[in-house]
């Protein structure tokens, strides 16, 4: 698993100690680890994860319909070769559908990361505003 900064939202390997940005993991504070944003975060790489394995699921099942149809021809097919081709059709319509839907989920999380980096942007600022110099 990997970590993800709350400072600057940068996914992290998870034995990173120090982020780019300068923030120290491991301070024992167990707040900023769950906080709103860094969930934001999570859900964000764990729908584009999910975007990636329905990709090569579709690019599989089509490459198991080409390899159906390459083995049969394009017509003249029996019964069973028939129906054995339609439910590959089947799994790569099923297949698109899934990765539509992935698709739109993955837009959704970045939309609310997107968002998240904007508070997170605009909290920094008022610190720096709020800072003596």
């Amino acid at each position: 698993m990997s970590r993800i900064c709350p400072l600057c939202l940068n996914t992290r390997p998870a034995d990173t100690e120090k982020c780019d940005c300068g923030y120290v993991f491991d301070t024992g504070n167990d707040e900023i680890t769950v906080s709103p944003t860094v969930e934001v975060v999570r859900q964000a790489v764990t729908e584009d994860e999910y975007k990636t394995f329905y990709e090569a699921q579709l690019e599989q099942t089509q490459l198991d319909l080409k390899k159906l149809i390459t083995r049969y021809g394009t017509s003249g097919w029996t019964p069973s070769q028939r129906d054995e081709i339609h439910t590959a059709i089947k799994r790569v319509d099923t297949a698109k559908a899934e990765l539509a839907a992935q698709t739109q989920r993955t837009e959704d999380a970045k939309r609310h990361l997107d968002a998240a980096k904007n508070r997170v942007e605009i909290r920094k600022i008022n610190v720096l505003a709020n800072k003596k110099i």
